[in-house]
């Protein structure tokens, strides 16, 4: 029943077209309410027959989306579905990813502008999918929702990387902090999962018979950092380059302990989080 799903997220992302929908895959919505899964599509020979109807980019968009929904898994298909109760729960739910589906791409150091936006929209990459994908430009932006959620992190990715924001290597755990400061929705986990396996102390990591930290704890701990980070480094969280991480970074490593810094720098935003909004109007 794959191919029943991806029908349903098809006509969902292609809400102003279903009609090409149709004639590309040869599915009607009718289809949906059916019991039998749905045939596979014939691309080419639907191209062909809709050569004078539709724009190549049309066509393309349709065929780039279903192999891209094609290439995920079951569960991960249902759980972009899942809470598909209107337009607003449809559109969170288009960034879901099951964990298998991204737990690879998490353990990758490096990620390519069109790989970060796949990821980043719900997307498992491939070679044959992200040649695809590497083609669309700006003209694809008005075919369907999820083209035009891909091709603005692209654009928002070379943009960052002009500005020096982001480096051109792409590593991935800095692409995930620079997508969690500008709040783009993607899979639940991901950034988690990176942090997970590109942080530096993931490789030594010492196992503890300890429990994890509970949630009133973490949140007492982020206090304690919220005051030393702002009152004695001066740490100011709008601000896109803080001396605050370097020098925190140098004074772990004085007692012997080491963190890079953008580590640093997302503990200390998740600690000025907790600051009051008058403590940063009176000092200002």
């Amino acid at each position: 029943m794959k191919r029943k799903l991806i029908a349903n997220l098809l006509f969902k992302y292609f809400s102003n077209n279903h009609h090409l929908v149709s004639e590309m895959t040869g599915w009607k919505l009718s289809d949906l309410d059916k019991e039998e899964d749905l045939p596979w599509p014939d691309f080419r020979k639907a191209v062909a027959d809709n050569f004078n109807f539709y724009t190549d980019y049309e066509t393309f968009s349709v065929e780039c989306v279903y192999s891209a929904l094609n290439n995920l898994s079951i569960k991960s298909l249902k759980g972009k579905l899942s809470l598909d109760k209107g337009e607003e729960c449809f559109s969170n739910t288009m960034f879901e990813l099951d964990y298998d589906d991204y737990v690879f791409w998490a353990r990758k150091s490096y990620w390519t502008a069109t790989e970060v936006a796949m990821l980043s929209v719900g997307l498992r990459p491939s070679d044959q999918i992200h040649e695809q994908f590497y083609k669309m430009d700006v003209k694809y932006s008005n075919t369907c929702k999820l083209l035009q959620e891909y091709l603005e992190r692209v654009e928002l990715y070379f943009s960052a990387v002009r500005a020096d924001i982001l480096s051109e290597q792409g590593g991935s755990l800095e692409i995930v902090d620079w997508l969690e400061k500008l709040e783009f929705p993607m899979p639940s986990g991901l950034a988690d999962a990176v942090r997970k396996y590109q942080s530096p102390q993931h490789s030594s990591k010492v196992p503890s018979d300890k429990s994890e930290i509970l949630g009133s704890e973490k949140r007492t701990l982020l206090k304690l950092i919220a005051a030393m980070s702002v009152e004695n480094y001066g740490f100011i969280p709008s601000k896109e380059r803080n001396d605050a991480t370097g020098n925190i970074r140098s004074d772990l490593e004085i007692v012997g302990l080491n963190l890079d810094n953008k580590t640093i720098l997302h503990w200390l935003r998740e600690a000025a989080k907790l600051v009051d909004d008058k403590y940063w109007e009176d000092n200002s």
